[in-house]
């Protein structure tokens, strides 16, 4: 079976972020670019970023400052961008 297909197949049942970042980049190294984690403060925001992915859903005490989350979406359209991206582009090799 094709390394695509398989992946299909297999999807990750995890809340580690930083492996489904690993996953993602696996199919397009762009999606580094969203979330990189050369410096100390683009680790801390990814960091900000796993604590919102399971903290906003299991800890009724989670709180994210306004900044915090402005910089959140910020990432999320860059992800959803980047998917639509590598999606679209797949679309096009199956005509």
């Amino acid at each position: 079976m094709p390394p695509m297909r398989e992946s299909l197949t297999k999807l990750p049942k995890t809340h580690k972020i930083d492996k489904l970042r690993r996953l993602a980049a696996n199919h397009d190294p762009a999606f580094f670019t969203v979330f990189p984690l050369r410096t100390k403060q683009e680790r801390d925001r990814f960091y900000l970023l796993r604590q919102a992915y399971v903290g906003a859903r299991y800890h009724d005490d989670y709180k994210i400052t306004p900044q915090e989350l402005k910089y959140l979406a910020r990432c999320v359209e860059l992800l959803r961008d980047q998917t639509e991206t590598n999606c679209e582009k797949k679309m096009e090799s199956f005509v």
